[in-house]
C-alpha cells in the first residue's frame, strides 16, 4: 500500500476519495495537475465543505465529550454539535465573516474550540488557534501577520493559570491585530475595563441569537483546495512562519491516517493530550469524519492518574499521550492498569518527542499487556502525525496571501 501510494500517487488518491465515502460534488478527475511539490493542485475540480463531512451522519450519536478539571462535563450529540456550528456560522457571517478571511483563536482545549473551527470552515475562512499560556508578544507574532477580522478567545481566569490573566493577554493581543472587527468571548469571563479595542460578543448569545435561522441543511461546497487551517513553526530559528493547509488535503490526510493507520470508526472514542496551540488538536478534530467520539480535557495535569482517570471513565478506546507524561507515572511508581478498568482501551498513541525502548515494556507491564503502544510521527509542515510517504505532502495548496506572509 505504501509502495503503490507513492508510485501511483494520483490512483491511490482517487481510489481512496471514492472509499472514503465523504459527501462532496464535481469530479474527482483530474487528481493532480503539476508534478512539482510546490505547486502541485489536487482535485482542482472537486468542492466539498470540511465542517460537513465532519458532521454528516446520525444526529443523535455521540460525538464529543468536554471534560473539565472540577470534573463536569460537556457531551455533544452530532445533532447538537451541527446545529451549533451551524448558528455559529450564521452569525460570523451576520459579523462580516466570509469566504478567505482569517479568524484567530485564544482557546482551551474544550467544547467551544471545536464550535467555533467548526464554524468558521463552514464558511470557508481559514482558522489559526493558539493556547491562552503563550505571552502575548508570541500570539501577535503568530495572528499579526493574518489580519483576522475576528477574535476568539476564552476570558474566564482559572485556577492553574500562571502569569499574566487570561483576559488581559486577550486584551492584548486584540490590541496588536488591525482590522480586528469583532471580538466573541468563549466563555461567561470579560475582559479587563478599559481595554477593549472591538465588539464583544458572547459565544452564548450568538448561538441563541441564530437559533432556528440557518440548519445547514445545505453546506455552500467550498474548492478542494480553500485554505482550511492556518499553523505555525516553533519559532526557534526567528519569526514563526505561517503555514496554510486546505480544506481537502487535510481532510483527506487526516481519514487516510485516522482509519488506515489508526483504525479509527464508529464506536471509537479518541482522547489525545493536547492544545489549542499545537496541530494535534487539528489532527484529532478530523476524527469526527470517521464516526470517532472525541473526548477533551481543559484543566491542569493535577497528578499522574489525570489523564488516565479520564481514559477509564470514558471507555477511551484509543489514547493519545506523549513520553514525558508516561515518564512521569514511571517515575512516581504510578500503575495505571492496577488502578483503573482499562478494559475499554485497545491502542495508545505517543508523540512529542522521542519513546524510549523501556517506555513501551513499562506500558505493556503497568498499563495493559495485550495493547500497542505506537510512536508516531510528523509535524507542522505536512499537518499529519504518522510518517507521510513522498508526494502526499504535495497536498498542501500554495498560500492564498502570500502578502500576509503565509508560507508554504
Amino acid at each position: 500500500m505504501d509502495r503503490f501510494s507513492v508510485e501511483d500517487f494520483r490512483r491511490f488518491w482517487r481510489l481512496f476519495l471514492e472509499w472514503s465515502d465523504l459527501p462532496w460534488r464535481g469530479a474527482a478527475e483530474p487528481v493532480c495537475v503539476g508534478d512539482a511539490c510546490e505547486a502541485a493542485r489536487f482535485f482542482p475540480d472537486l468542492r466539498l465543505n470540511y465542517a460537513e463531512c465532519l458532521l454528516v451522519g446520525r444526529p443523535d450519536k455521540a460525538v464529543l465529550t468536554a471534560c473539565h478539571a472540577d470534573g463536569s462535563r460537556d457531551r455533544f450529540t452530532r445533532g447538537a454539535l451541527r446545529g451549533a456550528a451551524a448558528r455559529l456560522a450564521t452569525s460570523l457571517q451576520r459579523l462580516g465573516v466570509g469566504r478567505g478571511d482569517h479568524v484567530a483563536a485564544i482557546a482551551r482545549n474544550n467544547a467551544e474550540a471545536v464550535i467555533a473551527a467548526l464554524a468558521t470552515a463552514a464558511i470557508g475562512a481559514t482558522f489559526a488557534s493558539c493556547s491562552p499560556d503563550m505571552s502575548v508578544p508570541a500570539m501577535l507574532a503568530r495572528f499579526a501577520p493574518l489580519e483576522p477580522v475576528v477574535l476568539f478567545g476564552c476570558l474566564r481566569a482559572e485556577p492553574w493559570d500562571l502569569g499574566v490573566p487570561v483576559p488581559e493577554r486577550v486584551a492584548g493581543a486584540a490590541a496588536g491585530l488591525q482590522g480586528l472587527a469583532a471580538i466573541i468571548a468563549l466563555d461567561d469571563g470579560s475582559l479587563p475595563a478599559g481595554e477593549q479595542t472591538a465588539p464583544l460578543h458572547r459565544l452564548a448569545d450568538l448561538l441563541v441569537e441564530a437559533d432556528g435561522g440557518d440548519d445547514r441543511s445545505e453546506w455552500l461546497r467550498h474548492s478542494f483546495n480553500q485554505p482550511l487551517f492556518t499553523m505555525f513553526s516553533s519559532g526557534t530559528t526567528g519569526a514563526p512562519k505561517c503555514i496554510q493547509h486546505g480544506a481537502g488535503g487535510t481532510l483527506l490526510e487526516h481519514v487516510k491516517e485516522h482509519r488506515l493507520h489508526c483504525d479509527l470508526g464508529p464506536g471509537d472514542k479518541l482522547f489525545f493530550q493536547t492544545s489549542c496551540g499545537w496541530m494535534m488538536w487539528n489532527w484529532q478534530l478530523s476524527a469526527l469524519a470517521s464516526g470517532v467520539e472525541l473526548v477533551l480535557y481543559d484543566g491542569p495535569l493535577e497528578a499522574p492518574d489525570t489523564f488516565w482517570r479520564i481514559v477509564a471513565g470514558e471507555r477511551v478506546t484509543v489514547y493519545g499521550t506523549n513520553p514525558a507524561y508516561l515518564q512521569f507515572c514511571e517515575n512516581l511508581g504510578f500503575a495505571p492498569g492496577r488502578v483503573f478498568d482499562l478494559s475499554g482501551l485497545r491502542a495508545a498513541l505517543s508523540t512529542g518527542s522521542i519513546l524510549h525502548p523501556r517506555q513501551y515494556d513499562w506500558v505493556r507491564g503497568q498499563v495493559k499487556a495485550a495493547m500497542p503502544l505506537q510512536s508516531i510521527s510528523g509535524g507542522t509542515d505536512p499537518r499529519g502525525s504518522l510518517q507521510i510517504p513522498p508526494g502526499v505532502v504535495s497536498q498542501i495548496p500554495p498560500p492564498a496571501r502570500q502578502d500576509k506572509g503565509l508560507l508554504v
